[in-house]
């Protein structure tokens, strides 16, 4: 399965730190085969010296590059992170059918947050840690089969095979236990977006009704958590088994077979270290890919949940309902050309609930040229926008539009919830903008 995530990776940042990942794994590599070469110089103090001096360099040298590749993977976490928000929040700037979609916007917001920059991340970091564990057993075992003994390839071969096998009916299992897992957390997360003001009124009905929904929605997530983690211990447990059984068995037959080979034993025995080592980094792949299915389960689903979809809108609008400056017109061009042909002034839009009078509004927003739609209880990034109240917040509002070009204004009931006074104040400054402007107006009053 191919990752989701490379499709918001930077590809020249991303093959910088491989080449990084690659001379670490080099070094660390002749580190190795100079530990091998000191085993096998046992007689001969000086060239022992030399290589266990060539061994320590490189065991020294290898984690600074750390250094320099980890503040690269962050960079590249985030260059990847506004990449997924360039596509699935910042294209869709515009697009006024997605104000409609008021069910799945919880779910929307839950699904493009801290959470999914920590899945986007961690599958950046678990695949280059797969190429550096990669480049560390092909490096080792090569040094190892070619220094040592020829069997070591055979036996880590053998060992990567009857891994892949299992892993291959394996992660069907956990990777369904994690989009699950995901699925409620997901659940969750958007009921707490949607439901949270429920516990702030004084409703012990309401109050209890919240509570039952909040711990029944948290212990679903928490079951799914707890069954999606062990499915994820399983796997690697297995892996690492199978995979440890192929070697052990060559260093248990090499070492009888050389038992009277003083120089071979110290060999063997200095690179046991480094084959345990080996060992565990085959388990450190396993429990990285795992860690992979994990977060790439979880960022696919959350990425599905952050997909919205434009849908028509004209539809909604029930035009033969709607009065513009108390006249009702047969068909939604004749309304729109009332609207598009008028002069500068305030243009009122009365109907019952449900005729569609707020999409007509964001209807008009996307087919004018030069328009700005204010939304009941705007949340705009304006210079200084720092208020205490609705009515006040409304007013900077107001006077920002002031300082617009564009030739409509279209205010979705503007009025709910003022006081008169700041209704008042409203008037006065909308009476001075119409004089050079078109503002259309859904009244809440």
């Amino acid at each position: 399965m191919k990752s989701l995530v490379l499709k918001y990776v930077d590809r020249p940042l991303a093959a910088k730190i491989l080449v990084y990942s690659f001379i670490q794994q080099l070094v660390a590599a002749t580190g190795t085969y100079a530990l091998i070469k000191a085993g096998l110089s046992f007689d001969a103090p000086v060239f022992l010296i030399a290589w266990l001096a060539i061994t320590l360099a490189c065991h020294v040298l290898t984690p600074f590059f750390g250094i320099i590749t980890k503040p690269l993977e962050i960079e590249l976490t985030f260059k990847s992170y506004k990449k997924f928000l360039e596509e699935k929040l910042l294209s869709k700037a515009s697009s006024s059918s997605l104000w409609l979609q008021k069910n799945e916007r919880e779910r929307f917001l839950a699904s493009v947050g801290a959470e999914t920059e920590l899945y986007l991340g961690a599958i950046v970091y678990v695949l280059l840690d797969l190429f550096s564990f990669g480049l560390s057993i092909i490096f080792s075992i090569t040094v190892l089969g070619f220094s040592l003994d020829m069997m070591f390839i055979p036996a880590f071969a053998m060992a990567g095979i009857v891994s892949f096998f299992c892993y291959s009916y394996l992660q069907k299992k956990i990777t369904h236990a994690f989009e699950v897992e995901q699925e409620a957390k997901t659940s969750f997360a958007s009921y707490l977006l949607s439901s949270w003001d429920n516990i702030f009124f004084k409703n012990a009905g309401v109050i209890r009704r919240y509570q039952d929904q909040f711990s029944q929605r948290f212990d679903v997530a928490k079951s799914r958590s707890v069954e999606a983690a062990r499915w994820y211990e399983v796997m690697v447990s297995v892996l690492s088994l199978v995979s440890s059984l192929p070697v052990i068995t060559v260093l248990i037959w090499l070492a009888f077979k050389n038992q009277n080979n003083n120089a071979v034993l110290v060999a063997l025995l200095a690179v046991a270290p480094r084959q345990l080592n080996i060992l565990s980094t085959f388990r450190n792949i396993f429990q990285t890919t795992a860690s992979f299915l994990s977060f790439e389960a979880k960022f696919r689903r959350l990425s599905q949940n952050a997909t919205l979809i434009e849908q028509p809108i004209t539809g909604r609008i029930q035009h033969t309902g709607i009065r513009v400056e108390d006249n009702y017109h047969q068909t939604l061009e004749s309304l729109e050309k009332t609207i598009i042909g008028s002069p500068p002034k305030r243009i009122e839009i009365r109907g019952p609930n449900g005729v569609g009078k707020s999409t007509l509004l964001l209807h008009l927003n996307q087919k004018l040229d030069s328009s700005f739609y204010l939304p009941a209880n705007p949340q705009f990034d304006l210079p200084e926008n720092a208020v205490s109240s609705t009515g006040e917040n409304l007013v900077r509002h107001i006077e920002f539009l002031s300082t617009q070009d564009d030739r409509y204004i279209l205010l979705d009931e503007w009025d709910a919830n003022l006081d008169q006074n700041t209704i008042d104040k409203v008037h006065g400054l909308l009476n001075e903008l119409c004089k050079t402007k078109v503002i259309v107006e859904v009244r809440h009053r």
